[in-house]
């Protein structure tokens, strides 16, 4: 079996991070923006500005469980500053197509130059809004390097800089991101064919429904990670759909009963 973890909800909770990004990104494409009164936001002065503006971040967070990939947080965005409700995939992906004249690439390009910026001014204000979920971190130095993959729509410097920040070594080449991959399909391609495997051998972890049901008619193993980003009703459809739901409590046994682990004894 053959190990693809999706990094943002699974491994760190980088909830707080993507919104800095995401918020700079879209103020820059919307200077107008109401949200966060439109102030500046960085790393210091990030508590001080969620803690004035609780509404936006509280429907930030809400929203979270439906963004699939670095654009969606613009819709996300536009839903806070115009008052517009969302309440599930298919309200995001309305707003989606209300902004066809929306330059994706140029949003896309402009939310990891701003991440990349902030990496390289402030790394340890920037990793810290980037914690490990609790246990992940021993979890990580157990894996099977060579039967393990991150499967992620973030970017590659980004997982390596939190890994580095927290001390785990992980093979650089088995870091799929969006740079190098068009999609998560794209990644479970690349697994199957460097593994000489059947999409049935590899196990995905994701905590985003939406990509999980993307990833599953190849014939992978789609594994919801409950302590991630998605809801209640989002667990129930998972299942229905024949996915594991994994808690974090049960998360290192899963792994273990599925031999993913390596014996340092």
């Amino acid at each position: 079996m053959v190990l693809a973890l999706d990094f943002d909800g699974v491994i760190a909770d980088s909830l707080n991070e993507c919104l800095l990004n995401a918020y700079l990104t879209y103020r820059s494409f919307n200077p107008g923006t109401g949200i966060f009164s439109g102030k500046s936001m960085n790393a210091a002065n990030f508590r001080q500005l969620i803690e004035s503006h609780s509404e936006h971040y509280l429907l930030f967070k809400k929203y979270r469980v439906y963004v699939r990939n670095s654009v969606d947080y613009y819709y996300a965005f536009y839903a806070i500053d115009k008052g517009i409700e969302i309440k599930s995939s298919k309200g995001l992906e309305a707003e989606e197509e209300k902004h066809k004249e929306l330059d994706r690439h140029a949003f896309r390009e402009l939310f990891y130059s701003i991440r990349k910026e902030i990496v390289l001014k402030n790394f340890e204000e920037w990793a810290g809004l980037s914690p490990l979920y609790p246990g992940i971190r021993d979890i990580m130095k157990k894996l099977n390097p060579d039967k393990s993959y991150i499967s992620t729509s973030n970017r590659a410097f980004a997982v390596e800089g939190v890994f580095r920040h927290n001390k785990i070594e992980f093979k650089k080449e088995n870091i799929l991101d969006n740079e190098t991959h068009k999609d998560k399909n794209d990644q479970m391609k690349d697994i199957k064919k460097r593994e000489k495997c059947k999409f049935s051998d590899i196990i995905f972890v994701d905590d985003i429904l939406a990509n999980l049901e993307k990833v599953q008619p190849l014939g992978v193993k789609c594994v919801l990670a409950a302590w991630g980003y998605s809801n209640d009703s989002q667990k129930e459809e998972a299942r229905a759909k024949g996915m594991e739901v994994v808690s974090l409590e049960d998360f290192e046994g899963f792994l273990e009963k599925h031999n993913f682990f390596v014996d340092k004894r």
